[in-house]
């Protein structure tokens, strides 16, 4: 949920909504056409704002709050629905008095008043059957890229920008990070530490701002002819903002000055500039002229603040880490790049953008509990001098997720032989395991190569063997582990030293995904991902 105060992008009367004690947008998400419902919550609203709304039938009433409402209250109410929603999936109603832990995703630039107004809206909506977390937004984006290896050069007390390019605002926080080896730790810049403070920042621009430019634009050149125009034609899930939709994805900024845009919207002209329109084929066109004007505001705007923000810092930072919507337009990232980027500093962008926030939250909440997979199965491996099975992994047993429950071998290594030795593995479905491979309900899955090649015989002990070949006693760990997230089963084999004996085998099974427990129950996530605006509401 986007709470924010500007004119939003897509916003239309729903009316089977009347009477619901519902109100705020319907918008279609180009991606996934999913619909949410966004309340409005600033008293005011600039004149041009309201003029810009009633033009395009809106109306000015939409802009204001409810009577004898609040802006908590509109949060509360609009949480209800959310939170009956949840528990009306099939695969939650059957869950018997889960143990819930519900997240919520803040600005960084939220008060403490504006934090605790967002809980105890979410409390009184129906979410204090579990336990309420907020984490913000930057620290959960900055934990997301860091998981996934985008901060690989990062070092202690190196700084973090992490630019938010959301649907409602542009959101800046600055991290100084003091721990990187297995997960990322971060704090704000203190002046105490010899850094300038620096809270997090927010500023309007925001993803509905081009829409908007591209509707201004098209307005101020056809007039009425447009802007008259039915909503099922230019507004929200119509085929003219859908191919606008597209061109954002695909633009980068790289292209020839004479490229045109053609978008397909039939109007009764009188006298159509060619230029802009094309009578024929009932087109509009726009030149990258056009394309730079309904961009350049915005970018303008954005490296502004992000240079502001930069020079307050008083020093370079490491990473510029890019997430949210706008961070998914071409056009966008690659200015930003050009701009920032530099042998000092590295601007950066994950894979879906608009996702970092809530996978970092997890990744940043879910370090805190233990993970633990149950095995569906035994699994082992064999015995390469006989039939005899070494049971790693016991059925039904809870194990840690990636964490390897470890057995120690030894084999001996004559000189001559091949150096790729196959050790089979086993799994077994039985309530007891069996001790052989013969036994009922073993399966055979598959061999792991302990590749000699890859480590110093010579260091190994060894002796002169009867028929003058050298024999090596070799002695390692083999470790299996589950990654639930990934659903594969993990083999590894290490000499005593710790070094890797050839490569890593992941084999996929079918694994349940990790269990979190931290109430020594069953803990269930259930992420609420909530993206509040700051507004004079709420600040």
């Amino acid at each position: 949920m986007a709470l924010f105060g500007r004119l939003p992008t897509m916003m239309r009367e729903e009316p089977k909504l009347a009477g619901k004690g519902r109100r705020g947008e319907m918008a279609k998400n180009a991606d996934e056409n999913i619909l949410k419902v966004v309340p409005t919550l600033m008293p005011k609203v600039q004149e041009d704002e309201k003029e810009k709304a009633n033009a395009r039938g809106l109306g000015h009433d939409i802009f204001h709050l409810p009577p004898g409402m609040n802006a908590g209250g509109v949060v509360r109410d609009y949480l209800k629905q959310v939170h009956g929603y949840i528990w009306n999936i099939e695969a939650l109603k059957s869950l018997q008095d889960p143990k819930v832990l519900y997240v919520f995703t803040v600005p960084a630039s939220f008060s403490k008043p504006a934090q605790l107004a967002i809980k105890d809206a979410a409390s009184e909506a129906g979410f204090r059957d579990g336990t309420i977390y907020l984490v913000k937004e930057p620290e959960g984006a900055a934990t997301h890229v860091f998981e996934r290896g985008l901060l690989s050069e990062l070092k202690e007390y190196e700084k973090i920008m992490v630019v938010d390019l959301g649907g409602g605002t542009v959101d800046i926080a600055t991290y100084m990070a003091s721990k990187v080896e297995d997960t990322l730790q971060t704090k704000y810049l203190e002046p105490s530490e010899g850094l300038v403070s620096l809270p997090a920042y927010y500023n309007h621009t925001n993803l509905s701002d081009i829409d908007r430019n591209f509707h201004d634009l098209l307005s101020s050149r056809f007039g009425q002819k447009f802007s008259k125009q039915p909503v099922n034609c230019t507004g929200p899930g119509s085929p003219l903002m859908e191919l606008f939709e597209y061109y954002k994805r695909t633009m980068t900024g790289d292209e020839a000055s004479t490229k045109k845009l053609q978008f397909y919207l039939p109007m009764d002209l009188d006298n159509p500039n060619p230029r802009h329109h094309d009578a024929d084929a009932q087109e509009i066109i726009l030149s990258m002229d056009d394309w730079g004007d309904i961009f350049t505001p915005v970018l303008d705007e954005i490296k502004l603040f992000i240079q502001d923000q930069f020079n307050k810092a008083k020093g370079p930072f490491k990473y510029i880490v890019l997430v949210g919507g706008l961070a998914n337009i071409p056009w966008i990232r690659n200015a930003i790049r050009q701009s920032f980027h530099s042998d000092q500093t590295l601007v950066i962008c994950c894979p879906q953008p608009e996702l970092a926030v809530v996978r970092g939250a997890l990744g940043r909440l879910s370090s805190d509990f233990k993970q633990l997979v149950i095995s569906p199965w035994y699994y082992g491996v064999g015995n390469l001098k006989n039939e005899e099975i070494t049971w790693l992994f016991n059925k039904d047993e809870q194990y840690s997720d990636g964490k390897s429950p470890i057995k120690g071998f030894t084999l001996t290594h004559k000189q001559g032989d091949s150096k790729c030795i196959q050790i089979p593995v086993y799994g077994c479905n039985r309530a007891n395991s069996p001790r052989f491979t013969k036994g009922n309900g073993v399966l055979h899955l598959g061999y792991f190569t302990l590749d000699l090649r890859t480590i110093n015989l010579g260091k190994m002990w060894h002796v002169e063997g009867d028929e003058g070949r050298l024999e090596y006693k070799i002695e390692f760990t083999r470790q299996m582990a589950y990654v639930g997230k990934a659903g594969v089963l993990q083999i590894r084999a290490l000499t005593l030293g710790g070094m890797l004996i050839g490569k890593l085998l992941e084999m996929e099974m079918d694994i349940a995904a990790p269990v979190y427990f931290g109430f020594s129950v069953f803990l269930m996530f259930v992420f609420i991902v909530v993206a509040f605006i700051p507004s004079p509401c709420f600040s």
